[in-house]
């Protein structure tokens, strides 16, 4: 097979692959795997990824999170809970393709944002259509073909960094550019109808630290402590502000189910009372007298939810990934693309995607959802590519 055919097949994968994980749709992560199959058999350097840092240190920080969570359940005999943290594989299968199958390739990233800008075109027409129709599940809150409008925000929240550095990254080719900025502006609305706070935060917080980052590079700010304790203030009282101008009746249902949380750790500190278990425990022994809905699965904050399941041993392990992926960005942002005439690059969008993840988790769980992770690991495994290409490049 020809490299330029090869190549082109590899595209095509990732194409499908931001197609599948935009609009939520297995099947298309299916033709993806099987497309990139395809281009691995015929591949003479095949699996090369295998051999790039970078994509191995990815895969070691992910085993370790989720090993450790295997481990405390073997420990507890948490056999339910073990059943479901082996379906985090499945949740980074978008990641998978990519590592083991796609290897050495050339235009990756465009290809995987029209197929993620078609996605999510396909998303956000979707709630214009139930806005259109009244197709209201949650008090005039949309949700499209994401269905919750919790799950709309989730989604937005990591669209709209991705499609704001899109329309940068293709600022001279008119039509991605364009069609970039228009995905950008319907995004907005949808957010509003989504009625996801945690999600409003999130993108309010992004759009700063994004702004933020850009003003740095372009008026080259030489006192950065000083900046960035100034954004750090910024978000801090803006997200105070948000959340006493912005309140909903069941708020108060919140701080009980995070005061509860937060006893389940301190009765439970190294190890959590077991993963998948929160629910179980909350009506059983912790739910308040004063609490109106007994029955909710998790706290609405990932911080709390996380300690008391899995305790200070299974949340390090989640912190240690997520902080593990942000120092890797950092260093590609600052050493590798710092010098390249750009103010903004690929892994500045993955630190504030992952700012935008970090906020939100203080209100909900999302970010340890299949569709939020399958997303989240598609644009780790577009920057993995890039920072590969690019030190190949130099």
């Amino acid at each position: 097979m020809k490299v330029e055919t090869l190549n082109l097949l590899k595209c095509i994968a990732i194409f499908f692959i931001g197609l599948a994980v935009a609009t939520e749709t297995g099947k298309f992560l299916g033709i993806a795997a099987v497309i990139a199959l395809v281009a691995c058999i015929y591949d003479k350097d095949r699996f090369s990824n295998l051999k790039n840092k970078v994509f191995n240190t990815t895969i070691i920080l992910f085993l370790v999170y989720v090993g450790t969570i295997m481990l405390i359940a073997v420990v507890q005999n948490n056999w339910h809970g073990l059943r479901m943290i082996m379906r985090d594989f499945e949740k980074i299968v978008s990641f998978l393709i990519i590592y083991l199958l796609i290897g050495n390739v050339k235009g990756a990233f465009g290809y995987g944002a029209i197929g993620a800008m078609v996605g999510y075109f396909v998303g956000e027409m979707s709630v214009f259509y139930d806005l259109v129709y009244g197709n209201s599940q949650f008090a005039n809150r949309y949700g499209g073909i994401y269905g919750h409008p919790n799950g709309l925000g989730s989604v937005l929240e990591l669209a709209i960094p991705f499609l704001i550095f899109i329309a940068y990254y293709f600022k001279n080719n008119k039509y991605i550019f364009l069609l970039a900025i228009f995905m950008i502006v319907c995004a907005v609305p949808c957010l509003y109808f989504s009625g996801s706070r945690g999600a409003m935060m999130a993108v309010g917080s992004q759009l700063v630290v994004l702004a933020a980052i850009y003003c740095f590079r372009k008026y080259k700010i030489k006192s950065w402590k000083t900046y960035i304790l100034g954004i750090i203030t910024s978000l801090a009282v803006g997200i105070m502000a948000f959340a006493s101008l912005y309140e909903r009746s069941y708020d108060s249902e919140r701080i009980l189910l995070w005061i509860s949380s937060w006893k389940m750790f301190l009765d439970y500190p190294i190890f959590g009372i077991g993963f998948g278990n929160w629910s179980e425990y909350y009506k059983a022994t912790y739910v308040s007298p004063l609490a109106k809905e007994p029955n909710l699965p998790h706290p609405h904050n990932l911080y709390l939810y996380l300690l008391a399941e899995t305790g200070i041993v299974g949340f390090t392990a989640y912190v240690t990934m997520i902080l593990g992926q942000l120092k890797i960005a950092y260093r590609h942002s600052i050493f590798m693309f710092g010098d390249n005439g750009k103010y903004l690059n690929i892994a500045d969008m993955f630190i504030v995607v992952i700012f935008g993840l970090l906020v939100h988790n203080l209100v909900d769980v999302s970010a340890i959802f299949r569709y939020v992770l399958l997303i989240y690991f598609f644009y780790w495994g577009l920057c993995c590519l890039e920072f590969k290409r690019y030190a190949n490049k130099y």
